[in-house]
């Protein structure tokens, strides 16, 4: 019983960590994209 929570707790932070992960590279792609067309928008 016992070892089956741990388990479930293991799963939930990794699932958490997966989850941040995904969503700071959401974050940092469209900081990227931002920049990128910043800079276009100077330079052209």
């Amino acid at each position: 019983m016992q070892t089956e929570l741990k388990n479930d707790k293991e799963k939930n932070v990794l699932n958490d960590i997966t989850f941040y992960a995904l969503i700071g590279l959401l974050g940092l792609s469209a900081l990227a994209a931002v920049v990128a067309i910043v800079y276009w928008v100077i330079v052209g």
